[in-house]
């Protein structure tokens, strides 16, 4: 039986969090041994973790520690200014590592490693979060695998002086590991491919349920999920959505998700009178519904690691407009299965016009749009579980 420790933040709303569950129902098929360490055992998914595995969470010395990474969510304008003016301050008294975030290098220092040993341990989270140095400096363990679950790598200069006790890293998509290589050509021989499981019974099943869509005639129905954060791109699906209705296209955009955005958002909606036309449904536990009855699935991001709601609505069979980023380009061929865009405006209203107006192409997309079974081939866990 293979000991495995997986690290993770929370179980917030989030891609990483769906991407885990995933990983976790499929890893548990095996004669393992499952501990999960949380930064913070929080989050509105913490009852859909398997019942099956064990909870740890990181040992830190006092709750003032534990802030120096992370402030309450539920605080006022004016206590996040406080708390950012104080990690501030804190950045400049300690003393300085090279490469690594100053306040991991203090907590690293005020923090018991793990008693227990591991085959394998994994920072599932990645993104060069304190969990990365934790693993590589306080968890005894054979084998230490990071996963890399975004094309946008700025993050790692966090833990840079860490990454040489990594013995593998875990890219979801081929062009998270080939951003990776160009990024850290010392670890291109330990990077490793390893894409996101999908569990595609379940996504079926939830997608029947109901939902409180309501669907008009002739009004073209848009859905897009994910946090509501800058790398989402909400600000540009606004804009689009304000191109839309000028030129009197009858449709309505339901934005599924929650995030620090959303009151900008919302302000950016009811000052371009968007109220009745885009509509923030908010965090769903469900999202498939809403797939399911779009006309039309619209991911504008600025940037993506795999691109997961992208593959769920391609699997429950939807027309999909997306920003042209690598990862996307990997499920998407352009004008095959999907329309690719730059992230500009007028790039998304021409793409999405064309679906509207052309029937031929909405034939031809719909018809081609499948998922390869490459997704869910148990190949690349084996080779893991073999270290």
């Amino acid at each position: 039986m293979k000991k495995i420790l997986i690290l993770i933040t929370d179980m917030s709303c989030g891609g990483v969090q769906v991407s885990l569950l995933n990983f976790l129902n499929h890893i548990l098929k095996y004669d393992v041994d499952i501990t999960l360490l949380f930064d913070s055992y929080s989050g509105d998914w913490l009852d859909r973790l398997p019942q099956n595995i064990k909870i740890r969470t990181m040992p830190y010395r006092c709750d003032a520690h534990h802030k120096l990474l992370i402030p309450d969510k539920k605080v006022s304008f004016a206590q996040n200014v406080r708390y950012h003016v104080l990690v501030h301050l804190v950045d400049q008294i300690l003393p300085h590592r090279h490469e690594r975030n100053k306040r991991y290098t203090f907590l690293l220092k005020h923090m018991d490693a793990l008693e227990d040993s591991y085959d394998i341990a994994i920072d599932y989270h990645g993104y060069g979060y304190f969990t990365t140095a934790y693993l590589v400096n306080k968890v005894h363990a054979e084998y230490k695998a990071v996963f890399v679950h975004d094309e946008k790598l700025d993050c790692l200069w966090a833990v840079k002086d860490d990454l040489d006790g990594v013995d593998a890293f875990y890219s979801v998509s081929r062009s998270c590991k080939k951003i990776f290589e160009q990024k850290y050509p010392n670890y291109a021989k330990k990077s490793y491919y390893f894409p996101n499981f999908m569990d595609y019974d379940n996504i079926l099943k939830k997608a029947n349920l109901p939902c409180p869509l309501t669907e008009n005639a002739g009004e073209m129905t848009i859905v897009t999920v994910g946090r509501l954060e800058w790398q989402k791109g909400y600000d540009l699906a606004v804009n689009i959505a304000e191109k839309l209705s000028e030129n009197q296209v009858p449709f309505v955009w339901y934005c599924l998700g929650d995030g620090t955005l959303k009151n900008e958002i919302q302000n950016k909606i009811d000052k371009a009178e968007l109220h009745d036309k885009m509509i923030l449904v908010g965090r769903t536990d469900n999202p498939y519904p809403y797939m399911k009855k779009a006309d039309l699935y619209v991911q504008p991001s600025r940037h993506e690691g795999f691109g997961l709601a992208v593959a769920e609505a391609l699997f429950l069979k939807k027309i999909v407009v997306a920003t042209n980023l690598e990862c996307i380009a990997e499920q998407i061929e352009n004008g095959e299965n999907g329309i690719l865009v730059p992230y500009e405006v007028q790039a998304f209203y021409q793409a999405i016009m064309e679906c509207i107006n052309n029937e031929g192409l909405r034939e031809k997309l719909t018809r081609k749009i499948e998922m390869t079974s490459e997704r869910n081939s148990d190949f690349y866990l084996e080779r893991l579980l073999e270290n």
